[in-house]
């Protein structure tokens, strides 16, 4: 098993999507090495510990909760693993965070949303625009738009000079599918689903 992620960003009192991704690609770079990257995370419940990972179908302890599975490349071949919330005690790690001071192009009605100046990891800032184009779009009271899926077909650079998000489908209000778009190569997609508070 993978340690993944210990601590939790702002006043969230879950695990943020994009750090799960942010640490899973780290580990599968330290493991197989730079070529490995994440081609998918589905995420079925949020993290409220520690957030494990298990490659194949290894199995985690009796103290841990499924959250999910995941995808990745590695030396040409397309495996899977497990995603386990550990509550493992002890305090709680917070690292500051402010998605607020992301500035973007709202494009409603070519429902869209970028943004030109990167302010934190690729995955991160994603999850940035697809949140703020989701309530501006579609707005929630009593409930929070998440990040439930990504699914890239080649790895996220570190750093970039534009990120278009798209909105491809909108199921409800309750369930969007969006493109990413990363220097106008299309990377893949993003699902969010509106959860209650």
């Amino acid at each position: 098993m993978f340690k993944l992620v210990d601590w939790k960003k702002g006043r969230r009192d879950y695990v943020h999507g994009p750090d799960i991704y942010n640490g899973l690609d780290t580990a599968l770079k330290e493991c197989f090495g730079p070529n490995s990257f994440v081609t998918k995370i589905a995420l079925r419940t949020m993290a409220h510990g520690n957030v494990f990972a298990t490659f194949g179908d290894q199995t985690a302890g009796n103290q841990s909760k499924r959250i999910g599975v995941f995808s990745y490349v590695n030396e040409g071949s397309i495996l899977s693993g497990i995603l386990y919330d550990v509550d493992c005690g002890g305090s709680e790690n917070r690292i500051p965070y402010d998605e607020d001071s992301m500035q973007y192009s709202l494009d409603l009605k070519r429902r869209s949303i970028s943004c030109s100046r990167q302010v934190n990891s690729t995955a991160e800032d994603i999850v940035s625009l697809v949140k703020a184009f989701n309530l501006a779009s579609f707005p929630v009271k009593g409930e929070r738009w998440i990040v439930s899926q990504f699914e890239f077909n080649s790895p996220l650079p570190e750093r970039y000079s534009e990120i278009t998000v798209k909105l491809v489908k909108n199921f409800n209000d309750k369930f969007t599918v969006s493109s990413v778009i990363v220097d106008e190569v299309e990377l893949g997609s993003v699902r969010f689903a509106r959860v209650e508070l």
